[in-house]
């Protein structure tokens, strides 16, 4: 796995076939572990416009194997679908930084 950017958090899902990381990109990336490559890059969703700044956390669900939630430096944490690559929630207020 090549990150370009600084990360500053990463999971794996709970079958460790994925990981998601998240930093200065202001996006969450999920890797096929088994290939070793990017299958998805989450930046936004209906409504939504995604992160605005730095990702400090990032979480897969335990009970949907595909969803994360994501949270950061914008006040701002977001549920995202993996099955439509897109944010299907979010909780504007807390502020999550490292």
């Amino acid at each position: 796995v090549t990150h370009a950017e600084q990360l500053l958090s990463l999971d794996t899902s709970s079958s460790g076939a994925r990981l998601a990381t998240a930093g200065l990109a202001h996006s969450v990336k999920v890797y096929d572990t088994a290939t070793r490559s990017q299958t998805l890059t989450l930046t936004g969703g209906e409504g939504s416009e995604g992160h605005s700044n730095r990702v400090f956390a990032v979480r897969w669900t335990e009970d949907d194997p595909e969803l994360l939630v994501s949270g950061g430096w914008d006040n701002t944490v977001m549920v995202w679908d993996c099955r439509t690559g897109k944010s299907v929630r979010s909780i504007f207020g807390p502020h999550i930084c490292g």
